[in-house]
């Protein structure tokens, strides 16, 4: 984690130092260790973590609570499994009120006890645990993982279409660790892709106008 840490300074100092930059959005995984580093260079942008990652962690869970065979083949047991996620698109301040209301809802069909440990790691990571008055503050707080403003909005929920551009340019440089040289030559050759596809859709954009010369005469 250390390590880590002074990465994502070093980083933030080079991106300050060198670059205008000023963020109102920014889109995360859920790691602590970039989150808070963000937030130290860029205090003013709102931070949301991943919705993928969001519904992944929780899955993983699922699996370690020996939940996922009935998960995928019971179809109540799955239903009552996806409140849990959804509440990430309820209005942030109804977030812990809902999460009461399944738990009282999972109480009445007799299946609380069967889902509690994965209702602990959800109060622990994602809402707090209730102490003797008030709820401890959670890992993630509730307004890193809530979309629903950002469905409002009309923002992305996920970084999908980063994580496939990692994967498209992992392609290209094809090997894990690349020597430096090789690393800038990548670079290259993806910047001349890009230029490529930015000249196509200015292309495309173009309107084509068509000229008609009336028909001409001739003695």
């Amino acid at each position: 984690m250390q390590n880590k840490n002074q990465i994502y300074s070093k980083v933030g100092n080079v991106l300050t130092s060198q670059m205008d930059l000023s963020f109102s959005h920014s889109m995360s995984d859920f790691e602590l260790a970039s989150i808070n580093s963000f937030k130290n260079y860029f205090p003013r942008c709102n931070i949301s973590c991943c919705f993928f990652h969001f519904k992944q962690n929780i899955w993983r869970k699922i699996q370690s609570f020996g939940l996922a065979t009935a998960y995928t083949s019971e179809e109540t047991t799955r239903n009552y499994l996806k409140l849990i996620p959804s509440l990430a698109f309820c209005p942030e301040s109804h977030v812990i009120t809902y999460f009461e209301h399944t738990e009282d809802h999972f109480n009445q069909e007799n299946v609380i006890e069967e889902f509690r440990p994965l209702l602990n790691y959800f109060e622990d990571n994602y809402i707090g645990r209730f102490g003797r008055l008030s709820r401890a503050d959670p890992i993630f707080p509730i307004s890193y993982w809530n979309q629903y403003n950002r469905v409002i909005e009309n923002l992305p929920r996920t970084n999908n279409n980063l994580e496939g551009w990692h994967n498209g340019f992992n392609m290209l440089v094809n090997c894990s660790h690349p020597h430096i040289f090789q690393f800038l030559s990548s670079l290259k050759d993806e910047q001349s892709l890009i230029d490529v596809k930015i000249d196509n859709l200015l292309f495309v954009s173009v309107p084509h106008f068509h000229i008609y010369l009336p028909q001409m005469q001739w003695n």
